[in-house]
């Protein structure tokens, strides 16, 4: 792969990713934090849903950190087979 590819494929995911779970943490700190004075209002879990929301936000938030390395990371070159390692004689098997 290409360098090339691997700016568009790392631009794409912070698109498709980071932008939605920005927004996915955001609404969790506001359910996390939310103080209303109804009564029939489950405060715990709305409180449990919105700490899940964050983390759930942060995980999708950090994977184009993870598309970024594996795409844009130096891979070291292949080494090309010569008549000299054809020719190397092999030990005799025990």
């Amino acid at each position: 792969m290409d360098r090339n590819t691997g700016i568009a494929l790392t631009l794409i995911s912070i698109l498709l990713c980071t932008c939605p779970g920005l927004v996915i943490c955001s609404a969790g700190g506001l359910f996390a934090t939310v103080n209303n004075s109804d009564p029939t209002l489950q405060e715990p879990i709305l409180t449990f849903i919105g700490i899940l929301m964050v983390f759930l936000g942060l995980l999708v938030a950090i994977i184009p950190i993870f598309v970024a390395f594996f795409t844009l990371r130096n891979k070291p070159a292949k080494r090309e087979l010569t008549q000299a390692d054809l020719d190397e004689v092999l030990p005799p098997p025990i």
